[in-house]
């Protein structure tokens, strides 16, 4: 078709409707970068919420965008966005939480970088408990994408911001002079970049500080300025970060003040770090004896808190947990420690199933639930007094069999 009669053929309306098409076709690739916006602008440098922010929509972004770019071909400045009030920040930024954890805009590089740093971010620091449920429930997915299996620890020396500054300043020189060499990267100019990439590598972050180093470098994912050398290296240095703060949000999550929240982060844990972590929580949602218990010290990795009683959503996630999987197989092992994990677990829901006075009934039945599960579906009810019964019936058989394996296990060892 002759494009030079496209106008004719179309007219005004046409044209205005072909263009109309085109928006909505490109606004559902856009959610990452309107949320990302939206996030960052609700949630303030001083963790608070925003009540007057330069929120963005698929709309307005996609004709600022427009405008800005034809203004920048006329040699104009870009208007910045309009702070206008947002009765309602809580709302926005879970709104928007949700849509950055579905979008698949842009580059995955980009992408994975945005998410970890506002889901990481919201985790730890957003005033809603609502938007920290929703960012903890969504670290899942990123990591098991990356490989994380080791419990966070505590940073006594993160780096603050004045020191995060420097380096980071440090990175933008480097790349600076990079992009300005258009493509022949000088030795100088690659030295300087390597250096300064080294140094952000050492400089040990929490989310405060990892969250802002991706921030800074995420912007060089989606442009063509930086060599692919250069950018892979920024990749592999936001993977870093990326692992170590989700870590600490992880953690977050099951020390949380609200009970939602450290329900989520039970949940999420559990999927990341698997049965160890799972045996851990469950010991924490009834007070240990004073005394030695080979168990808790077997399962003393994640550093987690015992929970409240009145945390009801927290005690029936682990549970639940429980009622899902089974027996986990740490308590089914043919060993000493296997058969005292074994009892351990089941005293503990055993405990919380009869005790009404300390515990909720839907906590109550929600033990009551993975008892039958990990028992075999020997006893389905959610009567406390059958599985009392139950329970006292099963321990001496514990009791007998574990005394049997110390024995065998003690003759063994003195006898190697």
């Amino acid at each position: 078709m002759d494009t030079r009669h496209m106008g004719g053929l179309l007219g005004p309306k046409g044209l205005l409707w072909l263009g109309v098409g085109t928006l909505t076709f490109l606004a559902g690739c856009r959610t990452a970068t309107v949320a990302t916006q939206n996030l960052d602008a609700v949630l303030g440098s001083s963790d608070r919420f925003e009540y007057t922010a330069a929120t963005t929509g698929v709309w307005t972004d996609l004709v600022s965008s427009s405008v800005g770019a034809l203004k920048s071909l006329g040699r104009s400045r870009a208007v910045a966005p309009e702070e206008k009030a947002v009765p309602n920040p809580s709302k926005v930024a879970l709104k928007n939480l949700i849509e950055l954890a579905t979008s698949d805009e842009g580059p995955e590089d980009w992408l994975h970088n945005e998410q970890v740093r506002l889901f990481t971010r919201y985790a730890t620091s957003a005033p809603s408990q609502l938007c920290r449920e929703r960012a903890v429930l969504e670290l899942v997915p990123h990591a098991q994408r990356l490989g994380v299996t080791e419990p966070y620890e505590m940073l006594e020396d993160a780096a603050n911001q004045s020191e995060l500054r420097q380096v980071l300043e440090g990175l933008v020189d480097a790349t600076r002079r990079i992009v300005a060499e258009r493509g022949q990267v000088s030795d100088t100019a690659r030295a300087d970049f390597d250096a300064a990439v080294s140094v952000l590598e050492a400089t040990r972050l929490n989310v405060a500080g990892g969250s802002r180093l991706l921030r800074a470098i995420g912007p060089f994912f989606k442009g063509s300025g930086l060599p692919s050398e250069q950018k892979n290296q920024l990749a592999e240095l936001s993977l870093k970060v990326q692992k170590d703060i989700v870590r600490e949000a992880l953690y977050a999550g099951i020390v949380d003040r609200s009970d939602i929240v450290r329900s989520a982060g039970m949940t999420s844990n559990i999927a990341v770090y698997g049965e160890d972590f799972a045996i851990e929580a469950l010991l924490s949602l009834v007070p240990r004896q004073s005394v030695a218990d080979p168990v808790a010290e077997a399962f003393d990795r994640f550093g987690v808190m015992p929970v409240p009683i009145e945390f009801d959503e927290t005690l029936m996630a682990v549970c639940n947990a429980f009622a899902r999987a089974g027996l986990p197989f740490a308590a089914k092992k043919p060993t000493a420690l296997g058969v005292e994990t074994r009892g351990t677990l089941l005293a503990t829901l055993w405990q919380i199933s009869i005790n009404d006075l300390a515990f909720s009934d839907r906590a109550r039945h929600a033990a009551m639930r993975a008892l039958n599960t990990m028992s075999g579906s020997q006893l389905d009810t959610l009567r406390s007094e059958e599985w009392d019964t139950w329970f006292r019936g099963v321990a001496p058989a514990l009791e007998k069999e574990l005394e049997t394996l110390k024995r065998a296990e003690a003759e063994a060892a003195t006898n190697a």
